[in-house]
């Protein structure tokens, strides 16, 4: 029986998707590959190896999603997937031209990390 999950985050940008690799420390593969799933191979252009998960998760650029297979939980936590995710969105926000421009003015910002593991990003003028 599979346990294959589709989980649609529309994470196609592949540079801000190398960033959070980075800032995670997150091994990843570019390029045309295929990767081994339980019930299967996946074809794919881009995929990660999430930390302590037994099998990597494909990342389609054109349609966003991720295709994995982590058994419920038994082959690698879900939440990874979500702390991969958020850094990816704060890699996407960081790193929009309208930040940056900020940022070359004098603004600053700062990752606030909340009680319930949220992280909002704060842009102020100094």
């Amino acid at each position: 029986m599979s346990h294959r999950v589709k989980l649609s985050l529309a994470m196609r940008d592949k540079a801000n998707l190398k960033r959070a690799c980075r800032a995670l420390h997150i091994d990843f593969q570019e390029g045309p590959h295929t990767v081994h799933l339980y019930d299967g191979d996946v074809p794919g252009e881009f995929s990660i190896q999430l930390p302590n998960w037994r099998f990597r998760t494909v990342i389609d650029l054109k349609s966003g999603e991720a295709n994995f297979d982590n058994y419920n939980g038994h082959w690698g936590k879900v939440e990874e997937l979500h702390r991969f995710a958020q850094e990816y969105s704060l890699q996407v926000a960081e790193n929009e031209d309208s930040v940056q421009d900020l940022l070359m003015k004098g603004w600053t910002a700062a990752r606030i990390r909340q009680p319930n593991g949220q992280i909002d990003l704060v842009i102020e003028k100094e």
